[in-house]
């Protein structure tokens, strides 16, 4: 009997990691969710920037604002203190860098 509740939390461990998303996939998927017009290519590109131009905390708790429920990635940054939302300042010129990607 205790082998198999000692199963049961093992399998359930790994259920609830098996299924969670890296913060880039959400971050994307998020940004796909929010526009009709948004392709995969302009999501990733958008996530690339934003990895490129933020400390891997600010882009941790863009994700963790979406895993809490924020919509869209810019609801997510809306919700972060305001310094972090100052750092997402210097993603927007590098934005353009996706337009052809649309």
């Amino acid at each position: 009997m205790r082998k198999l509740a000692i199963f049961g939390m093992v399998f359930g461990a790994l259920a609830v990691t098996g299924c969670s998303k890296t913060d880039e996939q959400l971050i994307v998927q998020a940004c796909l969710d929010s526009s009709d017009d948004a392709s995969e290519a302009f999501c990733t590109c958008t996530y690339e920037q934003m990895a490129s131009a933020l400390p891997p905390e600010t882009l941790t708790a863009i994700a963790e604002e979406i895993r809490g429920g924020a919509e869209t990635p810019q609801d997510a940054i809306s919700e972060l203190p305001q310094a972090q939302q100052f750092q997402t300042l210097a993603v927007l010129p590098k934005l353009l860098n996706c337009v052809d990607e649309e």
